[in-house]
């Protein structure tokens, strides 16, 4: 197996740009899809407040006069969401009030039989669903609480879909990375070794006649000849000559 060290300096050059690419590339997805959950995550807990803050406020009446068929009517305007697997109403003593689950499917969602009733509002991810509880506030008094229970699948599904989309840029742009290194180091090998500075002056020596011709394409230029040099020289003095004349 051939080592890094022993490569040709072209393959070298092309493998540590399509690694420097690469990793840029993954750190951004990562970046992206953690920066999506937390995202989504913030979203969710907010919306479930919301949600939590109204039917709390339309549910207090009925703790108030212990009216639970009211209260799990109001519980049923969660079936409008689908990621809303349980929610219930707590009274000011801890047991259950109302309850609603989603599809009627109690094994998968059941809902602790008591729960205490307190000020302060609590959240949490576990097992794949937010736990939301919010206290029920009527006139400054706590009256119960509510407790919404939501799947995260659709955080999950998004997840993937972000990977899978990542994965697919990688695949393309890996060779992509490669083919463009390749080609734009090809050009590059043609330049001629003795390209620098004083290239453009030396192209206006040759057309003067100081130089001999070049011989092969990546050749070093020959030296001036004796012969050129005093040619060159004579002709300056002849035009010295007429300078001097003319005045």
């Amino acid at each position: 197996m051939i080592s890094f060290r022993n490569l040709p300096i072209k393959y070298k050059l092309t493998l540590l740009s399509v690694l420097a690419s690469s990793s840029a590339l993954i750190l951004a997805c990562v970046s992206f899809v953690i920066y999506d959950m937390q995202t989504f995550r913030a979203e969710m807990v907010q919306q479930l407040s919301t949600q939590a803050k109204i039917i709390g406020y339309n549910s207090a009446a009925a703790l108030l006069f212990h009216d639970s068929k009211s209260a799990n009517e109001t519980l049923a305007a969660l079936s409008a969401e689908p990621d809303v697997v349980a929610a219930g109403i707590y009274s000011p003593a801890g047991k259950s009030f109302a309850i609603y689950r989603q599809n009627g499917d109690e094994s998968a969602t059941a809902l602790p039989a008591a729960l205490q009733a307190t000020n302060k509002a609590e959240r949490r991810f576990a097992g794949g669903y937010l736990e939301l509880l919010r206290p029920i506030i009527y006139q400054g008094e706590n009256v119960g609480a509510i407790h919404i229970r939501a799947s995260l699948g659709a955080m999950k599904t998004r997840q993937q879909r972000y990977i899978g989309i990542a994965a697919m840029v990688l695949l393309i742009s890996i060779p992509a990375s490669i083919l463009i290194s390749y080609f734009a180091k090809a050009p590059a090998a043609n330049f001629p070794a003795d390209c620098g500075v004083g290239r453009d002056r030396q192209d206006d020596i040759e057309r003067q006649g100081l130089f001999g011709p070049r011989h092969g394409k990546h050749s070093r230029r020959s030296r001036p000849s004796r012969f050129n040099l005093q040619r060159h020289a004579g002709a300056d003095t002849g035009t010295k000559r007429r300078v001097t004349k003319s005045s």
